[in-house]
């Protein structure tokens, strides 16, 4: 347990730092508009291969995601809006799974993350790569929507992302259940144990950008301009549901220590094609509240007696490329120490010179 740890904390403080230096390499390229969409496929590149770093802590502890429901492989070419119920610490990790095995998915995805999350240092990654922090509180909620659009108008849609994944509920289940059922009670609402009532004005922004195709066309150098035969618009919304044995979820000390017994979390897919979505607000309130109900029955059926829907005769297991994503580790820090140990070089060796010179 302690050499498993030791390898996931070092793992992590190496890799961080080398996604970092390559970008900062890589950033001069951002000042050509022609350079600047290579520096971002650079940049989702090697963002994937950080991800599956993750992933592979997870499998290597037992840890494994197997897909129920719809299939959403012709999804992955496609613009699309992720949501997900949010229990724990484990479900980022077991959406990372998910999305490093699948192509182009995991190098344009958008996470909306709350705010803590970028004083973290592997939100320094997230900010480089164009994820969104959410501002919790009632203080800023009214400003997340105006935020959310510029967002897409700016990073999103520019660099050509394709998944943008959000937590409707807004914060983990045990933080949220309490004052949710009480919103429920107080609204004639049903009452939910397994998952909270949902937040709709983000996912509204999210889909009246996404399915208008809004775009901010403008100047900037480092902002690549989507080419003319490029659809901007979403053409799903992949509603996900992750269901833990017992409804007892992982976390990320489980990942850390790999201390809980080898564990099969299925995520259930229900797709929807995005012309189907109302963007009425109160017609979109009412679907929203709807998906999150059946998740509730699913998720009570799924802990009560250990049956998936019927919608799931046929299971994807998911299998992470340990070989890849060694080699692919291996690659990162080894090709960041390098170009770093260069830069350094050529740092010193200037300043020796410029010393001499004085001297």
């Amino acid at each position: 347990m302690a050499v498993r740890a030791i390898w996931v904390i070092s793992s992590n403080i190496l890799l961080v730092p080398s996604y970092v230096a390559l970008m900062l390499v890589f950033s001069p390229m951002r000042l050509n508009q022609t350079t600047s969409e290579l520096y971002w496929k650079a940049n989702g590149f090697i963002y994937r291969h950080v991800l599956s770093q993750v992933a592979l802590w997870c499998c290597s502890a037992g840890y494994s995601v197997t897909e129920v429901g719809d299939d959403i492989t012709e999804c992955a070419k496609d613009r699309a809006v992720f949501l997900c119920n949010h229990q724990s610490t484990f479900d980022v990790p077991a959406l990372m799974i998910v999305i490093t095995q699948r192509n182009c998915i995991a190098e344009t995805v958008c996470w909306v993350m709350d705010m803590m999350f970028k004083k973290t240092h592997f939100g320094v990654v997230s900010a480089l790569h164009g994820d969104f922090f959410v501002q919790a509180g009632q203080a800023t909620r009214h400003l997340q929507p105006k935020r959310i659009k510029e967002h897409f108008r700016e990073v999103f849609l520019p660099r050509k992302h394709k998944w943008i994944l959000l937590f409707p509920e807004g914060g983990f289940l045990h933080k949220r259940r309490e004052s949710s059922q009480r919103f429920a009670q107080k609204n004639g609402l049903p009452v939910m144990q397994h998952v909270a009532i949902p937040r709709v004005t983000g996912l509204l922004a999210v889909i009246e950008t996404l399915s208008s195709g809004e775009v901010n066309h403008n100047d900037q150098k480092d902002v690549m301009t989507p080419t003319k035969g490029n659809s901007e618009s979403a053409k799903w919304v992949i509603d996900a549901t992750l269901m833990y044995p017992k409804g007892e979820p992982l976390d990320l000390l489980n990942v850390l220590l790999g201390n809980r017994e080898p564990t099969e979390v299925f995520i259930h897919y229900k797709k929807h094609r995005m012309s189907t979505i109302p963007q009425d607000q109160e017609l979109l309130t009412k679907w929203l509240y709807d998906a999150y109900e059946q998740k509730e029955n699913m998720l009570g059926e799924y802990y009560r007696s250990g049956k998936l829907p019927e919608d799931c005769v046929t299971r994807r297991s998911i299998k992470v490329d340990t070989v890849t994503a060694i080699f692919a580790a291996a690659v990162l820090c080894g090709s960041s120490a390098v170009l770093c140990g260069y830069l350094l070089s050529v740092v010193f060796s200037r300043a020796y010179f410029i010393m001499s010179s004085i001297m």
